[in-house]
């Protein structure tokens, strides 16, 4: 009987997970393909049941369901780490994934609103009871692509 090694004998599964404060991204795999690929190989402290199976050739479909879990774990670790940073704070990725969280303190953000301010234009016409201006007129700026309507209020102020 021949002793047959995986080629990643030496990685250490399930992997430790530290993340100290501060950090912009969080690391919370547990293990990859290669990590799951070879916990599921090794044999377990004890295990009698396959204790004479060993890894073959390419066309062994023992390996090939071990290698299709594998696949699977290292997807589900992926996803599992993404979603972790998506419920953090400072690793979240997406404007929902804030808003949610912030839902969660009862923070309730407000949707934006127009401004509004105050304008004065001085004219110089000679007639102070007919304004200047039409009734409605448009304030803008090219570079900003903003025009405002405004309605004109005379004051009465020659």
């Amino acid at each position: 009987m021949s002793d047959v090694r995986c080629l990643d004998d030496d990685v250490a599964h399930p992997r430790l997970v530290a993340n100290p404060p501060g950090l912009g991204a969080i690391d919370y795999r547990i293990g990859d393909y290669a990590a799951f690929r070879s916990a599921l190989m090794r044999a377990r402290p004890g295990e009698a049941a396959l204790a004479d199976w060993h890894p073959g050739a390419d066309g062994d479909l023992a390996s090939q369901l071990v290698e299709w879990w594998a696949y699977v774990a290292d997807i589900l670790a992926f996803y599992n780490e993404r979603a972790l940073s998506d419920a953090l704070l400072r690793t979240a990725a997406g404007a929902e994934d804030i808003r949610r969280i912030i839902r969660l303190i009862g923070y309730r953000p407000r949707p934006g609103i127009g401004a509004t301010g105050v304008l004065a234009a001085l004219t110089e016409t000679t007639d102070a009871s007919r304004p200047a201006f039409s009734a409605s007129w448009r304030i803008g700026s090219s570079s900003a692509r903003l025009m405002i309507d405004a309605p004109v209020r005379s004051s009465g102020i020659s």
